[in-house]
């Protein structure tokens, strides 16, 4: 939380002082959490490809749904790792015993 200090002449803010660095560490947790749960969704994928293509020489029909796929698993999945990155930088900026 950021501290305004005035000037009482002409009422503009001339300092400002931040009571802590809870807010930096929050970002670095979120986007640390981010990252590396998304390196982890990219080889989760990259096995289930390999999985889902040998699967398609053996029956071709999954050919026809291959390219929507990608798209009924992986966005939903990236949506909830980003909603999940985001819960945590905000619990740890609102945690009052992290300053």
């Amino acid at each position: 939380m950021a501290k305004i200090m005035w000037d009482s002449s002409d009422h503009v803010p001339f300092y400002v002082e931040y009571a802590s660095m809870r807010s930096i560490k929050a970002i670095i947790a979120g986007s640390l959490f981010i990252i590396a749960a998304i390196l982890l969704m990219q080889l989760a994928y990259v096995f289930i490809a390999v999985g889902y293509n040998s699967l398609a020489k053996h029956y071709p029909f999954l050919n026809d749904i291959s390219g929507y796929f990608r798209y009924f698993i992986g966005i939903p999945v990236f949506m909830l790792i980003m909603f999940s990155g985001g819960c945590i930088t905000a619990y740890i900026a609102d945690s009052k015993d992290s300053a």
